[in-house]
């Protein structure tokens, strides 16, 4: 799948545990951005699992939950999907885990400190990101689906596990789980 607009990006790290890009995003204002790809301690299916991360680059590490507003998503989103096929040159045999930062059970706990809409149970930006994820892997899906193989996660508060499935579109999932085909 060919992503069309998107901004030049720069690798910053290169391990086996985690993959690093940065890239500058130039909407309102230029704002430094890091994509990562970190490996987390679960294996799936014999496969290595890495999350994929986004958002500000800033001193401390990557402010995955700051909304910048910079007048560039789309660019910004493709951007970040660029990286996606140089993170299986890297590691070809892995899998990606794609859960949003705003999906989060302490993702209530932040945003309540700064909230300005005064929300009391549940936040209701909670789950955006994850639902832009499903939106694209649901428009795209049959272009996805010739390079890649696609689950969803549904999270089982109970068994504090997740449930994986052959991704179905328009299925409310609240992870996507990525391998690439072999060839």
């Amino acid at each position: 799948m060919s992503i069309s607009s998107h901004y030049e990006i720069t690798r910053v790290d290169s391990r086996k545990d985690k993959l690093k890009f940065n890239f500058r995003s130039l909407g309102q204002k230029e704002l430094l951005k890091a994509i990562e790809f970190e490996r987390l301690p679960m294996w799936l299916a014999g496969k290595p699992v890495y999350n994929i991360g986004f958002g500000d680059n800033e001193q401390i590490g990557i402010m995955d939950t700051t909304v910048s507003n910079n007048g560039d998503v789309y660019k910004v989103f493709n951007t970040v999907l660029s990286t996606i096929p140089l993170f299986f040159e890297h590691h070809p045999g892995a899998a990606i885990h794609v859960r949003g930062s705003d999906s989060c059970e302490s993702y209530f706990d932040r945003c309540i400190m700064n909230c300005r809409r005064a929300c009391i149970v549940k936040c209701r930006k909670e789950g955006r990101r994850m639902s832009v994820y499903r939106s694209f892997v649901n428009k795209y899906y049959h272009q996805l689906m010739i390079d890649y193989e696609l689950f969803g996660g549904i999270d089982n508060n109970v068994s504090l596990r997740t449930n994986w499935e052959y991704y179905t579109i328009g299925k409310l999932y609240d992870v996507i789980l990525v391998y690439k085909k072999p060839k």
